[in-house]
């Protein structure tokens, strides 16, 4: 442990011995053994400082979903625009993946956990290049609930918990076997998916010492052609008030003449020739005809959990997880764009020099295809020791991505075939020629966690208001990523996939951490929590996250609880490391504008634009509170609100234009050419000719807004009995600065960014039957659509489940509908013709399951 850890461990201990002394001594009393996520310290009572929202194994069983990203993605606390799925990453090395982010904060301010520890971050970085949890790739049919912490918590947990956190906690134990099958379709024959897992095991810890049960989890999920529904069988939208997102690169081809306008070429279909933004006409092709919504995914899990009492006092555990996730999507048929076809080409039907845009018809779709294998191993010991509660473990986790690229071709060679005349763009007999030059890329990509950590947990003394209660512990951590990617990929060498970058890129940091934490009654019925962590981090430094909450249960039935923290985001390690890129750009000069007055310092300063990691990066932070009351009015029923507030600075991003506008603070990124004698004589100095654009903490968010859930139960009758259930997350202030002397912006109900979110159900049980009604609502929000100076609008949606189920001895059928009315997504002016990061393309879904425990 580092000198400063030692360090900040002393005072942190020394903090805790001198609140405990101020108690009156007294018999220390044990508390039963509840953990709830936002605490080290277990707790008697449901209602903790801070707001938890827990889903249940028969909630999750009751929502007829097969992956843990699904489930969440629902959730009101979840924003829609910053989280994803395989909805939105056909193309991206993520195919596959899912991350989530709770209150828009982005995927990396969010910390996923799993029976409490972390989890290995994918092994490529998304968005804005942060780090994130692969919840694809992680085992539902074991999971035994899941936790969401909607406030803050680096104080307990250490970065990344910004947001708030999830925790999915796996069944600890299980004898018996049981058997679960699921099928569903949508009720146009298409999106078909079936899953099945089986769970065995053996042992009763308290009379054999010990249990050992094993999960094996399959999905299977058909795709979905964006053919196959209205809304987005073609990428024309104009007839539904949009736009013509049809590709210039059509076949026939499209051809940029000298004179800045387009061309079609000869035997193109009337109903194709469209007006191009730029002046004459292009040969559109649909995308969407040979592209798909959704891609095939397969999965395969197993998971194996042992435990053995050792003794009275102490258990062993161990926990083996391994899962494979197979995603194959297809996108249109790759082609060339930009190809310089001279004026004397035997094939050149225009009789000058042209830019050809071709679509290869003749060729497969594009095929990216990923395989996500999840492996996991984690042992250690939990026991007690006189007055503590301890537990120690160790463990190794490892996420490897295999993607791949089929069905494309490789620029250089492409271009040469068609210099020599090998292939004709205004021919059809080009398929052998296209064979030989076509290439499947294979880049493969591998994230790295192993940890070492220890707890501790006691009642230090007993005072007349109740016991103070203190958590002590420490980790440490490693962290490793790295990429071999194709050679092809690196060169952005290949025609229908964006440029590449300079290199491979890896890393690794180690971690240590300190923290302690303090549960003290102030009076009757008044806690706080105090707690403390301390973070090292060998690549940017250290952190330290304080949090103060307190609960107050004013009288039966009225409980007020709040709280106030820091937190961290360290620069992902991708950020840190990522090699450089470089492209051509054009800008304006400030410095010399105003004197020369040019064209080419005032709008057209050619530059070269280098974007890539920094490690001189630090912490991202955050400052967030939370205030709140459950109040419970009769029995059964409860009503929480929360209002939370959270700023969040030094965001990481990409700066451009700013770095350009304050040069003299970043004297060393904007590079120029040497003043020539004119330059000099006008006192400017020479022309940019170059911008390092690596990543700096710049940015800064803010976010505020209000939870609302409600919870009740009827006494069981003779009509059965009736649990209502409603939760909601209303946005009502989102705002981002850019640079940090630029205004906020507002996106709350903006693009991506919808104001609230909300779910409610009603279940009625009698006897063997059960029915479940449920809703779900999403709002409106409003976005701009290229240049239009009005905004429009995405309509609010609507859904409703119906599901009707019944128990058999130790069986359980369940038939249950998914969006009953066959709501189709409202409309967004985009290629697909909806917003695949918020809403849900496959409509009404019938889905039949059967669990069976013998």
């Amino acid at each position: 442990m580092s000198g400063y850890l030692r360090y900040a461990a002393s005072l942190l201990t020394a903090w805790v011995a001198e609140a405990a002394a101020q108690g009156a001594a007294s018999p220390p009393t044990e508390l039963e053994k509840v953990e709830i996520v936002g605490s080290h310290i277990p707790r008697i009572e449901g209602e903790t400082a801070a707001p938890v929202t827990v889903i249940r194994r028969q909630d999750i069983e009751a929502s007829g979903v097969t992956r843990v990203s699904e489930l969440l993605l629902a959730l009101p606390y979840v924003n829609s625009g910053s989280s994803f799925d395989d909805r939105a990453t056909l193309r991206a090395p993520s195919l596959g993946a899912a991350g989530i982010s709770l209150r828009g904060l982005g995927i990396g301010a969010t910390l996923i956990l799993l029976n409490g520890r972390r989890i290995v971050p994918y092994g490529l970085a998304e968005g804005n290049d942060e780090s994130f949890v692969d919840l694809n790739s992680l085992p539902l049919a074991a999971v035994d609930r899941i936790e969401i912490l909607r406030d803050g918590a680096s104080a307990i947990y250490g970065a990344d918990a910004l947001a708030g956190v999830i925790n999915i906690v796996l069944r600890r134990d299980f004898t018996g076997a049981e058997t679960a099958l699921q099928w569903s379709r949508s009720t146009r024959g298409d999106a078909g998916e079936w899953s099945g897992s089986l769970t065995l095991g053996h042992g009763d810890l308290r009379h054999d010492g010990y249990n050992v049960f094993a999960t094996v989890d399959l999905m299977r999920r058909d795709a979905l052609q964006a053919s196959d529904r209205d809304f987005s069988r073609t990428s024309d939208q104009r007839p539904r008030g949009g736009q013509d997102y049809r590709s210039a690169a059509g076949s026939p081809p499209t051809a940029l003449l000298s004179d800045g306008t387009y061309r079609p070429g000869p035997g193109c279909a009337p109903d194709r020739i469209t007006p191009a933004p730029d002046g004459g006409t292009i040969c559109a092709y649909n995308n969407n005809e040979r592209t798909q919504l959704l891609p095939k995914a397969e999965r395969g899990g197993v998971l194996v959990v042992g435990t053995s009492q050792l003794s009275d006092e102490t258990t062993a555990f161990v926990e083996l997880a391994f899962n494979r996730t197979r995603t194959a999507g297809d996108f249109a048929p790759t082609g060339v764009f930009g190809y310089p076809m001279l004026a004397g080409a035997a094939t050149n039907p225009f009789g000058e020099d042209v830019l050809l845009f071709w679509r290869i018809v003749e060729m497969d779709p594009r095929r990216f295809e990923s395989t996500i294998d999840f492996t996991r191993a984690v042992a250690g010991l939990r026991g007690r020791a006189g007055l503590w509660d301890w537990e120690v473990a160790g463990g190794y986790n490892s996420v490897d991505t295999d993607y791949r690229r089929l069905n494309d071709l490789p620029t250089d060679a492409t271009f040469a075939a068609l210099d020599a005349g090998l292939i004709d763009p205004f021919g059809t007999s080009n398929a052998a020629a296209l064979n030989k030059l076509r290439v499947e890329t294979r880049d493969l990509i591998r994230g790295t966690l192993s940890f070492v950590q220890g707890k501790g947990t006691t009642v230090l003394t007993n005072t007349t208001h109740g016991p103070i209660a203190m958590a002590i512990g420490g980790e440490l951590r490693r962290e490793t990523f790295r990429t071999r990617l194709d050679p092809l990929t690196i060169a952005g060498n290949l025609t229908g996939s964006p440029a590449g970058v300079d290199a491979d890129a890896s890393g690794a940091r180690s971690v240590e951490a300190f923290f302690a934490e303090l549960s003290v009654p102030l009076a009757r019925d008044l806690e706080a929590q105090l707690a403390g962590r301390v973070d090292q981090y060998s690549d940017f430094g250290h952190a330290f996250s304080p949090k103060l909450a307190l609960r107050w249960k004013v009288q039966p039935g009225l409980l007020l609880r709040g709280s106030a923290g820091r937190g961290f985001l360290p620069p992902s390690l991708f950020q840190l490391n990522r090699p450089t890129s470089s492209f051509t750009d054009l800008t304006g000069d400030p410095v010399r504008c105003p004197v020369t007055h040019l064209d080419a310092d005032c709008r057209n300063t050619v530059i070269e634009h280098f974007n890539g990691g920094n490690p001189a990066l630090t912490a991202e932070r955050s400052t967030q509170y939370n205030a709140g009351l459950v109040l419970e009015p009769v029995d059964g029923v409860s009503i929480s609100v929360d209002a939370w507030r959270i700023d969040h600075r030094d965001k990481i991003v990409f700066a451009g234009g700013y770095l350009i506008a304050n040069e003299a603070l970043y004297p060393d990124r904007v590079i120029r050419a040497p003043a020539s004698a004119a330059d000099i004589a006008l006192g400017i100095p020479g022309p940019i000719i170059e911008l390092r654009d690596t990543y700096i903490n710049l940015a800064r968010q803010q976010v505020r807004g209000v939870d609302v859930e409600l919870k009740a139960r009827s006494n069981a009758s003779r009509y059965g009995s009736v649990t209502l259930g409603a939760a909601a997350s209303y946005v009502d202030w989102f705002a981002i600065q850019v640079t940090p002397d630029g205004p906020f912006e507002q996106v709350a109900g903006d693009d991506g960014n919808p104001r609230l979110k909300a779910n409610a159900s009603m279940l009625w049980e009698f006897g063997r039957w059960h029915a479940d009604l449920a809703a779900h609502y999403v709002s409106s929000y409003q976005y701009f659509n290229g240049s239009e100076a009005t905004p429009r609008t995405m309509a609010s949606m609507t859904t409703f489940d119906v599901a009707v189920g019944v128990n058999i001895q130790s069986a359980q059928v369940t038939l249950l509908v998914r969006n009953v009315f066959d709501r189709q997504p409202p409309f967004r002016d985009f290629v697909w013709g909806y917003d695949p990061l918020v809403h849900d393309p496959r409509g009404r879904i019938v889905s039949l399951s059967a669990r069976y425990a013998f």
